[in-house]
């Protein structure tokens, strides 16, 4: 059997809880986070504009904000 993250076997989305939504939506916010943290360490480490990198990323947070609003 293949289990799809970490809801357990064959739970998507749409199948869980409210508060299972509510707590699968702020892990992915908590990781969308630390990954933009480490796109901009390893922009430093390949020698890109920093400033331009976070620009780019906080850009692409106002625009699905937007889309939700």
């Amino acid at each position: 059997m293949i289990e799809k993250g970490k809801h357990g076997p064959g739970d998507t989305f749409e199948e869980l809880t409210f508060q299972g939504q509510a707590k699968s939506i702020n892990g992915n916010i908590i990781n969308l986070e630390k990954s933009i943290k480490a796109h901009i360490r390893k922009a430093k480490i390949n020698k890109k504009d920093i400033l331009k990198t976070k620009e780019k990323c906080l850009k692409q947070i106002e625009r699905m904000i937007n889309r939700l609003k």
